[in-house]
């Protein structure tokens, strides 16, 4: 799993460390996608389409699941937090 990461809505996540803290603060917005908008939500939209979108797109970063992943992560963590303040998170 070299480059990825998987979060389920139970708040269990892997990833690789090659992301760090930025990578486990925006694996953890998308734990927060699921607790807040609802697992259905994330099961029939939210997965789907990051997973479409990490296996076809060249630009899965900036996709609107990761996007708002991004967003969720910085206003839980903070503005001074790891994933605020690194530009590979486009928020």
């Amino acid at each position: 799993m070299d480059g990825a990461g998987i979060t389920t809505p139970n708040g269990g996540i892997r990833m690789s460390s090659v992301y760090g803290l930025s990578g486990l603060q925006h694996e953890y917005g998308h734990y927060l996608q699921a607790q807040q908008l609802g697992t259905l939500y994330y099961f029939s939209t939210i997965a789907p389409a990051s997973l479409y979108s990490a296996l076809y797109s060249s630009n899965h970063h900036s996709f609107w699941t990761e996007v708002d992943a991004n967003r969720r992560a910085t206003a839980f963590f903070g503005p001074t937090s790891a994933i605020a303040l690194d530009s590979n998170y486009p928020k």
